[in-house]
């Protein structure tokens, strides 16, 4: 019998071929089998598929970003008119503020040293904003007083300093300076006095007038 020799011709991928080459070979009725594998065509279809694979990361990644965009977008709008229809909340106010005496300790020291320069006008100003939040500080008021009256004051107010010194002992009239006080005011009244009665006058001339001095114990009322 003649023996012929068949050449079978298959493309296969490489992956596969070596598997697929052994099954045929087992197979009854054939006397060679050849396989021919194209590595061409294997390494050109799998640059298109790792090409396809590529697009589609592109496209996924250019997808997510738009997504992730378009999100942030909405959030931010949304945020955004929340909080302008979110009414603004005050905190509730103290009906009586308290005033923390101790905030207000440098104008004292500052007052002090203008009267330690012979700053007078200074002086007395700085004791006033001092006391215009702590009316009730004895040793304040005590120096007020003391500064309105003293000899090297070039513009004196008598009436003014009197009443300081008699506020100043009436708060605290146990206090170290008190003695000095009380001889101050006995000193000044005088002085206080007259200047109450010149203010009276000079309103007697031009309409009503009320004059008020703690230390002078009394109120005047003038009407033209």
């Amino acid at each position: 019998m003649e023996s012929r020799s068949y050449v079978l011709r298959f493309t296969f991928y490489a992956p596969h071929a070596s598997r697929l080459t052994s099954h045929l070979s087992n197979f009854v009725g054939f006397g060679k089998i050849s396989i021919m594998s194209s590595s061409k065509q294997d390494t050109r279809y799998s640059a298109k598929r790792r090409a396809a694979n590529r697009k589609r990361i592109r496209d996924l990644g250019r997808n997510i970003f738009a997504y992730f965009f378009v999100a942030v977008l909405i959030i931010g709008t949304v945020s955004t008119v929340f909080i302008a229809s979110t009414p603004a909340s005050t905190p509730a106010s103290d009906a009586t503020p308290t005033t923390n005496p101790s905030s207000f300790l440098g104008l004292v020291t500052q007052a002090d040293t203008e009267l330690a320069s012979g700053k007078y006008e200074n002086a007395i100003g700085l004791y006033n904003a001092y006391l215009s939040q702590n009316a009730t500080d004895a040793d304040v008021l005590f120096k007020l007083g003391k500064a309105y009256v003293s000899p090297q004051n070039p513009t004196p107010d008598y009436l003014s300093g009197v009443d300081y010194l008699q506020r100043a002992v009436t708060i605290n009239g146990s206090a170290a300076w008190a003695a000095e006080a009380f001889a101050l005011i006995s000193q000044y009244q005088p002085q206080a006095q007259a200047t109450a009665t010149a203010i009276s006058a000079s309103a007697a001339v031009t309409g009503t007038a009320t004059i008020a001095s703690p230390s002078l114990t009394a109120t005047t009322v003038i009407t033209k």
